[in-house]
């Protein structure tokens, strides 16, 4: 019984701390807002369902923020800078976790499906297109 106990624990705990955190960078030559460019990811690798993304400010010049073109992007949670952007041309983002999530959502110009929502925020499985006047 105990080495049981100790394996359902260590499963517990694989599961519970399997989420990573990437960090949006972009700026890769020719591909400076490309979501599914791998370089333009903190640990260069695209984010998916187990990904808690976080988009910081740019600062530069040239505003190299994530462009999501044409893809269905399933991602954890999305956590924004107060002064970032995520563009979302054809495709669609869901995130998994919108309770862990923070973000306005003024910073997101596309559709977004939030798939675990907060239940003191939006409804369960609401498909959101978001519409900007600041792109």
């Amino acid at each position: 019984m105990k080495p049981a106990f100790i394996l359902f624990l260590s499963l517990l705990a694989t599961h519970s701390f399997s989420q990573i955190t990437s960090i949006w960078k972009g700026k890769t030559p020719g591909h400076e807002c490309d979501w599914n460019w791998p370089c333009n990811w903190s640990n260069n690798r695209l984010p998916d369902d187990f990904t808690d993304v976080f988009i910081p400010v740019d600062n530069t010049l040239t505003y190299n923020y994530p462009v999501i073109k044409s893809d269905c992007i399933e991602i954890n949670s999305l956590n924004m800078h107060r002064d970032a952007s995520l563009i979302i041309l054809n495709g669609k983002l869901s995130i998994l976790d919108s309770a862990k999530s923070h973000y306005r959502k003024d910073q997101i110009q596309g559709k977004v499906k939030y798939e675990k929502p907060d239940p003191n925020s939006i409804p369960g499985d609401e498909l959101t297109t978001i519409k900007s006047n600041k792109f």
